[in-house]
């Protein structure tokens, strides 16, 4: 059986080969120049968010071309929405915007009830 060879520490060249190639592929593809490989992103971080945030990183804006507010999990932050001051009204999230009002009442509301519960209890 033969031993395994003694694994080679990557050379300053190669690195530098390495990385060039990686930044020249992720420029082209935030610019539209190439499709997104099919391996890259999942769900909650699609291809479109990553090339956007490479875009972004570039120009100082966010891409009019791809899709960089929400993920497509349909859950969790991909539901919220953020409206800024002065920017054009644009929910991104199916269905419209999410309100959480509502539960957070409800859940001090429950606990003004039990500890009122439990005061009357011990008098």
């Amino acid at each position: 059986m033969a031993t395994p060879a003694e694994p080679q520490v990557a050379t300053p060249t190669l690195i530098h080969k390495v990385t060039h190639y990686l930044h020249d592929g992720f420029h082209a593809r935030s610019h539209g120049e190439y499709e997104a490989p099919p391996a890259l992103g999942d769900a909650r971080w699609t291809a479109d968010l990553l090339m956007a945030g490479w875009y972004q990183s570039e120009h100082g804006r966010p891409p009019a071309h791809l899709e960089h507010r929400v993920g497509a999990s349909g859950g969790g932050f991909d539901r919220l929405a953020f409206a800024f001051p002065g920017a054009p009204d644009a929910d991104p999230t199916p269905g419209g915007p999410r309100s959480t009002a509502g539960s957070a009442t409800r859940r001090a509301a429950r606990r003004t009830t039990s500890s009122r519960r439990s005061t009357r209890r011990s008098r």
